[in-house]
């Protein structure tokens, strides 16, 4: 046999063997598991994010890797990861930090997850795991926004569209009637964000400014200005470009 060929098979098989022990694919999703640091990554998107853990909850990285890949599958998601693709850095999810309640909140390049959040998954992965991509996904929109606590509140509107444009939120006694109205805008839209009906244009922008009033109301909220050259979603227009 030619000795040639004997050593480019053992290279091959060499550079196999190192590729199997870097990383684990899932042929049934877009995400792979790099183990060693506990890294997501994804195949299509070649996006690193890294997820970090406290008090051990590692085991929730194959509920994460569903989570993201429902991100993936949906219109807007998969547009947005390949915007962040050109980010060109490492995003970060810090699972259960020292946040209040049902929490998420994001600096840009980590999102940070409360505890409470995160033992939601353990309990019901069928039923929170779209939840937990839409919200997800708002962090995300802020990450592509580079939002700020004095960002307009106009930022806030589009990262909830994103976030129940993918799942279905029912909201608490304070946030439940700022999502309806969230849901009669998505109602009047087409998957780009664009009216399906031209003729329904004075009724998005009154529940578009309903939606601002009633956001305002939120405490969390409540200190931000509405800048009026970022309404029509401008967000969710530029990433779908």
């Amino acid at each position: 046999m030619n000795t040639k060929y004997i050593l480019f098979c053992l290279i091959c098989l060499l550079w196999g063997c190192q590729y199997s022990e870097e990383i684990i694919p899932d042929k049934d999703l877009h995400w792979g598991i790099k183990d060693e640091n506990i890294i997501l990554y994804s195949v299509i998107a070649d996006i690193p994010i890294k997820i970090e853990y406290q008090n051990g909850l590692e085991s929730y990285t194959p509920k994460l890797n569903e989570i993201l890949n429902n991100i993936y599958n949906n219109h807007l998601g998969k547009k947005l990861f390949d915007k962040l693709k050109g980010f060109n850095k490492t995003f970060y999810i810090s699972v259960d930090v020292d946040l209040q309640n049902y929490d998420f909140e994001t600096d840009g390049t980590t999102i940070y997850v409360s505890r409470n959040c995160a033992l939601l998954l353990e309990n019901d992965i069928n039923n929170i795991s779209l939840t937990w991509a839409g919200i997800l996904m708002h962090e995300f929109v802020h990450i592509f926004q580079h939002s700020t606590d004095t960002s307009p509140i106009n930022h806030e509107i589009d990262a909830f569209m994103a976030q129940l444009s993918l799942g279905s939120f029912v909201g608490d006694s304070e946030t439940q009637p700022f999502f309806k109205v969230i849901y009669r805008m998505l109602d009047l839209l087409d998957s780009n964000f664009n009216l399906k009906n031209p003729q329904n244009t004075e009724k998005l922008e009154r529940r578009y400014l309903d939606a601002v009033e009633l956001l305002k109301k939120i405490p969390k909220y409540g200190g931000k200005t509405e800048e009026w050259t970022l309404r029509g979603f401008k967000t969710l227009k530029d990433i779908l470009q």
